[in-house]
């Protein structure tokens, strides 16, 4: 009976093992692909946010917290990305932390457009 179980017993650590690593990786890959997704939607809202805004379309307010919110979004995924137990290389970080701040450049920009706006 002892050594069924010795014989047994590395097959289980094996599966167990490899179970984790997979759900590892399908972890980060499903991480990686939620942060590309997020700077995709972000890029679109945001150019037809600008077009609204440009248009002095008042309508879109509620618009504006759904970019901002996204943006928010957006910015604690990547947060979520540098730590345990993801480490996502430094490049990936970078880049998207850089795209993360063009974002919330240019919804200051559609904020000033919001200004000038109200004065017409």
């Amino acid at each position: 009976m002892k050594s069924n179980f010795v014989k047994v017993l590395p097959i289980f650590l094996f599966l167990f093992v490899g179970y984790g690593v997979a759900d590892y990786q399908s972890s980060r890959f499903n991480l990686s692909d939620e942060i590309d997704d997020f700077q995709r939607e972000i890029s679109i809202s945001s150019k037809l946010l600008t077009e609204y805004a440009s248009t002095c379309n008042s309508e879109y307010s509620g618009f504006f917290a759904y970019v901002l919110h996204s943006i928010e979004k957006y910015e604690l995924l990547i947060g979520k990305a540098k730590e345990f137990p993801f480490y996502f290389e430094s490049s990936f970080i970078d880049d998207h932390e850089e795209i993360a701040f063009w974002f919330n450049d240019g919804l200051q920009e559609i904020k000033k457009l919001e200004g000038i706006c109200k004065k017409t």
